[in-house]
């Protein structure tokens, strides 16, 4: 088995999403929130931060990808500290 890629399997995929077109639920923080929605725009993929709890579930049957980070959800932001 190869590690290698070929530039023509990439271009190819590449290709297969940009004709797809997916919509991406995200389920991250607001510090990621404006780069991974400039790389899935940059990759051909339509990019939505949905990060109400409350709104997720309903987003989620009508997105082609869920992209998540491994953080604590909840039904409220946090607080300042000031």
């Amino acid at each position: 088995m190869s590690d290698t890629v070929s530039v023509e399997t990439v271009a190819s995929a590449i290709d297969a999403l940009r004709d797809q077109v997916p919509l991406v639920q995200s389920l991250t923080n607001i510090v990621s929130a404006n780069f991974l929605t400039n790389v899935l725009l940059a990759a051909g993929a339509s990019n939505a931060h949905i990060d109400n709890v409350h709104e997720a579930g309903g987003f989620a049957a009508i997105a082609g990808e869920c992209s998540s980070t491994s953080e604590r959800r909840t039904t409220e932001r946090p607080k300042p500290s000031w």
